[in-house]
C-alpha cells in the first residue's frame, strides 16, 4: 500500500523516472543480454551517397548521437569578403564582388531564353535541365548584357548521360560567358567534356559546333557528380576553373556580354548560377 502521504502526482512522477531510465539504458546497450541497436538512422547529406557499412540502423548509439551534434554539420566554406563566392573559387577572395544576377531555378525566370524545349527549368527539382542526350547543340541564356564586361560566373553543373556521337566537341556541357548571341553562337564557354575526360575552355564564333578549344586539362568526374564551374573574365585575361582544374588564356574576341549554359550530345543539369562583377 502506498504511504498515506504519497500523492498520485508523486507516484506518476516516480513511474516516469523509472520508465525513462529503462529506455535510456536500453538505448545505450546496457542491461543483461542487451545488444545495442539504437534504431537511429544515419543522416545522409544531399548527394553524399550511402555509407558502405550502412545496414539500415546505427549499431552504436553513441555514434548515432554524435552524428546529430552541431559540430557534425559541415560549416560553410570560408568566404573572407562575404560576397557569396567561397574563397576556394573566388579569384579575388579579399575583394567583395557585386552580385549582378543569380538563379536557383526554383521558379521560371522570364530572363531565360532557350533554343529548344529540350532545355528547360524544372522548379520542382530546382534545376535547369537538358535531356535526353542527342547529337544537337542545346543552349539557354539570359539575353545580351552589353554592360557586363569583367565578370565572375559560378555554377554547379553535372553531366548525367552522353550520346553515341563521335563528332568533335560532343559530350560537352558548360557555362557561357560574354555571350553576345546564340544564333550564330558568339561566346566563351567553360565546362566538362565527358567523352574526352577533360575540363575545357573554348571560343565559339560561328562555324562548327565544336568551336575552338583554347585550353584543356585532364578531368574525369563520375557521371552525376556535381562540379563547381567558375568562369572569370577581366580584360583579355580569362580563367576557367572546373573542379580542381584551372585553365588560363588571353582572349580578346569578346569584350562583354551575358551568361548562359550550353550542352552538346549530353544530358546536363545546373542547380544554380550566379554572376558577379569583377
Amino acid at each position: 500500500m502506498p504511504d498515506a502521504n504519497e500523492t498520485r502526482t508523486h507516484r506518476r512522477a516516480a513511474a516516469s523516472v523509472v520508465a525513462f531510465a529503462a529506455l535510456f539504458v536500453a538505448a545505450c546497450g546496457g542491461g543483461a543480454g542487451t545488444e545495442g541497436d539504437s534504431g537511429l538512422l544515419v543522416p545522409v547529406g544531399k548527394d553524399a551517397g550511402i555509407p558502405a557499412d550502412f545496414d539500415g540502423a546505427v549499431n552504436d548509439a553513441a555514434a548515432g548521437m554524435d552524428a546529430f551534434a552541431p559540430d557534425a554539420i559541415d560549416p560553410p566554406p570560408p568566404d573572407r569578403d562575404q560576397d557569396g563566392l567561397a574563397d576556394a573559387i573566388d579569384p579575388a577572395p579579399d575583394v567583395q564582388n557585386r552580385l549582378l544576377f543569380s538563379d536557383d531555378f526554383h521558379s521560371v525566370a522570364p530572363e531565360w531564353l532557350f533554343t529548344s524545349t529540350v532545355m528547360r527549368i524544372e522548379p520542382a527539382s530546382g534545376v535547369l535541365k537538358a535531356a535526353p542526350a542527342d547529337g544537337l547543340v542545346r543552349e539557354g541564356w539570359v539575353g545580351p548584357r552589353n554592360q557586363w564586361t569583367d565578370t565572375i560566373i559560378h555554377a554547379r553543373v553535372r553531366i548525367t548521360d552522353v550520346g553515341p556521337g563521335h563528332v568533335a566537341g560532343s559530350g560537352r556541357g558548360g557555362i557561357m560567358g560574354r555571350a553576345q548571341a546564340v544564333i550564330p553562337d558568339r561566346y566563351l564557354i567553360c565546362g566538362i567534356d565527358q567523352k574526352q575526360h577533360t575540363a575545357f575552355l573554348a571560343e565559339h564564333n560561328g562555324g562548327l559546333a565544336e568551336g575552338t578549344t583554347l585550353a584543356s586539362a585532364p578531368f574525369d568526374p563520375p557521371m552525376f557528380a556535381w562540379v563547381d564551374v567558375v568562369l572569370s573574365m577581366s580584360g583579355s585575361m580569362i580563367r576557367c576553373k572546373v573542379g580542381d582544374q584551372e585553365l588560363y588564356v588571353s582572349n580578346q574576341t569578346f569584350g562583354a556580354g551575358s551568361t548562359g549554359v550550353r550542352v552538346f550530345d549530353a544530358s546536363f543539369e545546373v542547380d544554380s548560377i550566379a554572376v558577379f562583377s569583377f
